[in-house]
């Protein structure tokens, strides 16, 4: 695994983040997957192609690396999204918990909403 993970690093920091992408959606080693979903976040990886990765995926480990990748971003809109809409508690908050870190204006907000309720 050393090698892969090597390997997916080199492609973000080169900027192969269309490569890095197609191995989140579609490798059959799903140590390698999870890898290249949460390298998404730190190399760049489009929000909305990480949030179609989260929503798509039916695995929860599949979901958390995504979830992952976008808060390494610092995306608290999607986190958010996703904390209104998850029926799963856990991966809820799981989301609610990177919210609660980020320290944005729009994370707070929302924090502050679920407390009022």
């Amino acid at each position: 695994m050393k090698a892969k993970k090597a390997l997916l690093q080199a492609l973000g920091v080169g900027g192969g983040v269309d490569r890095l992408l197609e191995v989140a959606r579609t490798e059959k080693d799903m140590e390698v997957r999870l890898e290249a979903i949460r390298m998404l976040g730190p190399f760049g990886g489009p929000d909305h192609a990480i949030v179609e990765i989260y929503k798509g995926g039916s695995d929860p480990s599949v979901r958390e690396a995504a979830l992952q990748a976008l808060f390494v971003q610092g995306n608290a809109k999607a986190l958010i999204e996703i904390a209104k809409t998850e029926k799963d508690p856990e991966l809820k908050k799981q989301a609610v918990s990177h919210l609660a870190v980020m320290g944005s204006k729009e994370a707070t907000a929302f924090l502050l909403e679920i407390l009022g309720k």
